[in-house]
């Protein structure tokens, strides 16, 4: 029987809420907030938040994509059904206020779906050639400083056609080629499977060849190789992630004793792997990212798995969830892992078997633990949400003492648009808000702008994406 005896009266369709499921493992520093199952089998997924701090967890599934508000994270509820052709595989990723979907099935290779009301998301247009060069497609990333989307794995009638490189703007609706890679001579060995794009870099997963490319990006036409591509023994290479400060990367190889590797890219040329993480169940890795300290992962029959990265030399398992409670083999269980919510803590967890899981990680006190934002000793800039944004976004940092604190915003050129409420703040964790216009009032274009805070003893800067 595919469903736990748990899930009993469903009906193709019908959105079963579940309070939890039978732990043959006990769970590690993860509790469950909310979990929902259509019916149907799942594949990828995403996340999304809107300039009204509405957040979405979004999955794929055989027969199309849901959208689930989880602003109350336990009491996610679905809010959309996008149908979209059957298929095993479907992936997405959003920009703006529109999430992109792709499959491997023909019929729909680009499905476009508006989030401006994030509360009843719309499918706005459905992209096939001509309009693309591409009928099917593995994986689709966007990056949100750039607006030049990614999609991997693609298809078209006559076999493979590479990594295709599309750019958003001025159109969100209508993308335009930009690139792909290579130029000619598609095969099984320049196949990209999976991609992450940080700082004009794309860090590839060649599967079938179990390689990794990094390809310079910042140019349109054909990315050129930068360092020495590198693989490893009985190397599968399924996804790639760079940390944020780009000096290290995690891979994942989807195949018997999956390994999540850690490796030391600062000098491309000669990569070096610090560490790894095998799951003592043998439950394969599928996807790895990386939130601060921690890297979160779908591992199949494991379901959810995190890892402290803190040391890269000495990865430490500190949380895991399993969703897949009927503790198979295969590739049954957790496909995706999305863990980038405004609560650093939430990861989403889409099981091919049992839906849509929202999950909070509790941090252990280990000793390498950092404190806290809220308790730490030093002052901090904490990032700002929503980011990319469209109406406003808010500057987090964290001060130990009360002081004066001046936020100003520069655009790419390193013109000061804006200074953000210079004043005096208490201590602990506070925040100021950008309405995306200039001293003037007036608004200002999209694009990439940075910001500096500064208080008589701290300076920290900072990267916004506005996008109108």
């Amino acid at each position: 029987m595919r469903r736990s005896n748990w899930l009993f009266g469903w009906a193709l369709g019908a959105l079963i809420p579940a309070a939890g499921i039978a732990q043959v493992h006990p769970p590690e520093n993860v509790v469950l907030l909310s979990h929902l199952d259509r019916g149907d089998d799942y594949s990828g997924n995403w996340g999304y938040t809107s300039p009204t701090g509405v957040e979405l967890a979004i999955s794929g599934t055989h027969l199309g994509t849901t959208f689930i508000d989880v602003s109350v994270p336990t009491a996610a509820a679905e809010v959309a059904f996008v149908p979209g052709p059957n298929s095993t595989w479907r992936e997405m990723a959003t920009y703006g206020h529109y999430c992109y979907i792709v499959t491997e099935a023909e019929g729909a290779a680009l499905q476009v779906v508006s989030l401006a009301d994030p509360l009843n998301p719309v499918l706005v247009t459905t992209l096939n050639p001509p309009a693309l060069p591409f009928t099917q497609a593995h994986e689709i990333k966007i990056d949100q400083e750039t607006g030049i989307c990614y999609v991997a794995g693609t298809h078209n009638p006559n076999g493979l056609t590479g990594l295709v490189i599309l750019d958003l703007n001025p159109n969100p609706l209508a993308p335009s080629l930009r690139g792909t890679w290579p130029e000619s001579g598609f095969t099984t060995a320049n196949y990209i499977h999976d991609l992450s794009v940080q700082d004009g870099k794309a860090y590839c997963a060649a599967i079938y060849a179990g390689t990794v490319y990094v390809l310079d990006v910042t140019q349109p036409g054909t990315p050129p190789i930068l360092g020495n591509p590198w693989t490893w023994p009985n190397a599968f290479v399924h996804n790639t992630w760079p940390t944020l400060d780009g000096d290290y990367l995690v891979t994942t190889d989807e195949n018997q004793g999956g390994h999540m590797r850690m490796w030391d890219i600062r000098n491309l040329d000669q990569v070096s792997q610090t560490d790894e993480f095998i799951s003592p169940t043998g439950a394969l890795v599928h996807n790895a990212y990386f939130r601060g300290r921690y890297s979160f992962m779908s591992h199949y029959r494991d379901g959810l798995r995190v890892v402290d990265v803190l040391d890269p030399m000495n990865v430490v398992p500190v949380g895991w969830y399993d969703t897949h409670p009927e503790d198979g083999g295969g590739t049954r269980g957790a496909w995706g892992c999305y863990c980038f919510a405004t609560d650093p803590n939430i990861a989403y967890i889409s099981d091919r078997d049992s839906g849509t899981y929202i999950l909070r990680f509790q941090p252990p006190n280990v000793g390498l633990a950092e404190p806290p934002a809220s308790a730490t000793a030093m002052p901090a800039l904490l990032g700002n949400l929503p980011n990319p944004f469209q109406l406003s976004t808010a500057i987090r940092f964290h001060l130990d003492r009360a002081v004066p604190v001046s936020v100003r915003v520069y655009d790419a050129s390193g013109r000061a648009v804006r200074t953000l409420d210079p004043r005096w703040f208490a201590a602990g964790n506070q925040s100021v808000s950008w309405d995306g216009r200039d001293d003037a009032s007036s608004p200002v274009a999209s694009g990439v702008y940075y910001y500096r805070l500064e208080t008589p003893e701290f300076s920290a800067d900072g990267r916004v994406v506005l996008t109108r």
